[in-house]
């Protein structure tokens, strides 16, 4: 995924991806199919706090819907993600938060993913 250049408040974009791929479920091999589609929307700039320190950054809103067949042992077996998540990122580390919550095949959740720390070398 690649973010324009620059982002201004309102900015919004679109991300379509195809995909197949081998796995291994439980000892057996497996593949899967299918794709995904994936708005983006620049919401503004912030400061946030997270474990890793305070940072200047920028906030996208990530709508992400992907649905997918994986076969294993001759069985289709159909999946689904949809999910809404807040992204704040900051220029030189790259993510350091994220909110938000999903839908995983019928089970919903909520998550927060922060940045414990980072080194650049």
């Amino acid at each position: 995924v690649t973010y324009p250049p620059e982002l201004n408040p309102g900015d919004e974009w679109q991300h379509t991806l195809e995909f197949e791929g081998k796995m291994e479920i439980a000892g057996e091999n497996a593949t899967a199919e299918g794709n995904a589609q994936t708005a983006f929307k620049m919401l503004g700039n912030e400061s946030v706090s997270v474990p890793a320190g305070t940072f200047q950054a920028v906030i996208v809103q990530v709508d992400t819907n992907i649905v997918f067949t994986i076969q294993v042992q001759g069985i289709a077996v159909p999946a689904s993600f949809s999910g809404t998540y807040a992204y704040w990122f900051v220029k030189g580390v790259g993510w350091v938060k994220a909110e938000g919550q999903g839908n995983i095949t019928g089970t919903s959740f909520t998550e927060t993913i922060e940045l414990q720390k980072y080194n650049i070398p």
